[in-house]
């Protein structure tokens, strides 16, 4: 059984590595990591018994099987990027640490944000994440921000509370993400010395819990009864995010990568006092992936597509609660995070090379044919 088992997780390789329907560029084209878009390639998770990103679970918990998440095409697969930071955070405990440029993450988010930073931390260094916020609130949800340094790695997270510009907001919070996010950049700088290399950001579940809270900490005679957001509320909701979305891009170096996700579907609660009670939840946190999804793209943020990636995933294998993914699902969506900054560094770097001879030819030749090209005599490649 165990061989046939191989011999599938074998066979189904061979079927990624053939395949070249791959949406990454021109027919023909060759495919480097720089031009595959991870984040929104279909893919699945593979049954295989080699855990690639996370070291082996100390308990025998549920998650120490889960499967690997890898992008159906066989040109894009992802690689296990996430072990070389934890095995640095190891390294920092025995004093050989060689990086002197660490990676910078910052995400701006809500509680699902955080547990990147927790759950890596709690992988890499085997603690909670440190303090990461400069406000003065009672609000007990202002702890779930937290940041975690290695000597590869500085991923921290600063909580925004939904895509509202004016409030009312959620647990007493009463500041609006353009005043977190220059907080969430100042905090950050001081803490890695330098401007993040990857700013993401996500809202989603505190815009739903926002509607929740305004209603008096119920759904009925909120929004959240109609199975479709109004469609003010949507056009109100996307020129919010466009204004959040284009406030960061000003802010930060040309060569940063910005990243969107969407979020997972939580756990419908029977509970009447909390927001997953809503009646809708799917339909509205799908209809809220798809705004951001589109606000995103048309300002030139990568994304990653939790929503898609969550989808095959059971809710008993997904969630730790009713709200939060586990710690195995967080740190393979990490794990592609980390791949699509890969493929952005290498896209940069091959940006800034010299063109070669052999495209300064094509080039030639392609405005030779067009009529375009002034040229003496006759150019041959040397």
């Amino acid at each position: 059984m165990r061989q046939q088992g191989l011999l599938a997780i074998i066979c189904l390789a061979g079927v990624l590595h053939v395949t070249t329907a791959c949406p990454t560029g021109l027919a023909g084209e060759e495919v480097t990591s720089a031009r595959c878009h991870y984040g929104t390639l279909p893919g699945g998770w593979l049954q295989t018994e080699r855990r690639a990103l996370l070291p082996e679970p100390a308990d025998n918990s549920t998650h120490a099987v889960f499967p690997v998440w890898q992008p159906f095409c066989g040109k894009c697969q992802l690689k296990p990027l996430l072990t070389p930071y934890l095995a640095a955070a190891d390294a920092e405990t025995r004093g050989n640490s060689k990086d002197a440029h660490p990676l910078g993450l910052l995400l701006f988010g809500d509680s699902v944000d955080f547990r990147f930073v927790k759950y890596f931390c709690q992988s890499a260094l085997g603690q909670e994440p440190s303090a990461f916020t400069v406000f003065d609130s009672g609000s007990e949800w202002l702890k779930l921000q937290g940041i975690c340094k290695t000597p590869r790695m500085t991923i921290a997270k600063q909580h925004i509370s939904a895509a509202s510009l004016s409030g009312p907001y959620w647990a007493d919070i009463d500041f609006s993400p353009l005043l977190a996010i220059p907080h969430g950049f100042e905090m950050f700088e001081k803490a890695h010395g330098r401007a993040p290399d990857v700013v993401s950001i996500a809202s989603n579940f505190w815009d739903i819990s926002r509607e929740f809270a305004m209603g008096g900490m119920r759904i009925d005679g909120t929004i959240l009864q109609q199975e479709f957001l109004p469609d003010d509320f949507m056009r109100h909701w996307m020129n919010n995010f466009t204004t959040i979305l284009t406030y960061i891009k000003e802010r930060v170096p040309e060569d940063t990568l910005l990243v969107y996700h969407t979020l997972h579907v939580p756990h419908q609660s029977a509970d009447l006092g909390m927001w997953e009670n809503d009646p809708f939840l799917s339909q509205h946190v799908k209809q809220l992936n798809a705004a951001g999804r589109h606000v995103a793209q048309s300002l030139h943020y990568h994304v990653i597509d939790i929503e898609a990636m969550a989808a095959q995933v059971s809710k008993g294998t997904l969630l730790v609660d009713n709200t939060h993914p586990g710690p195995d699902f967080m740190m393979q969506v990490l794990n592609v995070l980390l791949n699509m900054e890969q493929g952005h560094r290498e896209a940069l770097q091959a940006a800034r090379k010299p063109a070669s001879k052999l495209a300064g030819y094509l080039r030639w030749q392609q405005e030779k044919l067009s009529g375009h090209a002034i040229f003496k005599g006759h150019r041959r490649l040397r």
